[in-house]
Formats: C-alpha cells, structure tokens, sequence
C-alpha cells in the first residue's frame, strides 16, 4: 500500500470545502436573483418566463444542472 503525503491530502481537503463553500454561494446567489425576478415582474406567468430564461426555475435546481448565474449589483 502506498502512503500518500499530508499535504496532498489537506490539498484535497480544502479543494473540497472551497468547492463546498462556492456552491453555497452558488445556491445564495440563485435565491436572491429569484427574489429579484420575482420583486420585478409583472404577474406570475412574466415571473415564470424570466426564471426559465435565466435558468433560475425549478427544473434548473437540480445539483447536476447547476450553473453559474450572473447577477448584477443592485443599486
């Protein structure tokens, strides 16, 4: 059996966790750009057709299909 070094393996460990961390971001991110959408359409059916758009729907939630959404600073 070989022995990996420590630091290879506390490399690996905080990969993970930034990962971690940056999906939690991802996951802030996504739910404060609905809200935005949400706060600035018209009616439902406008609400609905600006989350498809941006890839903020439901069908878009799942961990497989997450995506880096931009969002501009609000001002």
């Amino acid at each position: 059996m070989v022995t990996r070094p420590f630091p290879i393996r506390h490399a690996a460990d905080e990969f993970a966790k930034s990962r971690a961390d940056a999906l939690d971001q991802l996951t802030v991110q996504r739910g404060r750009a609905a809200l935005t959408v949400a706060d600035h359409s018209n009616d439902v059916e406008d609400c609905r057709r600006l989350l498809t758009m941006l890839g903020l729907d439901a069908a878009a939630e799942a961990p497989d299909n997450a995506r880096p959404v931009y969002v501009a600073p609000v001002m």
